[in-house]
C-alpha cells in the first residue's frame, strides 16, 4: 500500500488523474439532471413506469461512472508503476 501511494504521490500524469475526476463529478450531475427531468416528466402521466426507468437509469448511469472512473484511475496507477519500477532499475544498473 505504501508503494501505491508513493507511486500516486510522484505521479506523472497528474493533471490527467484530475480531469478524470472532473469528468466523473460532472458526467454524474448530468446523469442526475437528465434522470431527474424523467422522473419529473414521469410525474405528469399516469404511469408509473417512467418514474421507474428515470430513477433506474439514474443508478446504473452513476454506478458506471464510478466504475470507470476507477478503472481509469487504475490504468494511471499500472502507468505510474511501471515508470517507478523502470526508474528504480535504472538507478540499479547505473
Amino acid at each position: 500500500m505504501k508503494f501505491l501511494q508513493g507511486v500516486r504521490h510522484r505521479t506523472c500524469y497528474s493533471a490527467l488523474r484530475e480531469m478524470i475526476g472532473v469528468f466523473a463529478a460532472l458526467s454524474i450531475v448530468a446523469i442526475v439532471v437528465l434522470a431527474g427531468f424523467s422522473v419529473v416528466a414521469g410525474l405528469g402521466s399516469e404511469s408509473a413506469l417512467p418514474v421507474v426507468i428515470g430513477v433506474v437509469a439514474g443508478l446504473l448511469g452513476c454506478f458506471l461512472v464510478i466504475a470507470v472512473k476507477q478503472a481509469s484511475l487504475l490504468l494511471v496507477d499500472i502507468a505510474d508503476a511501471l515508470i517507478e519500477q523502470n526508474r528504480k532499475r535504472r538507478n540499479i544498473t547505473e
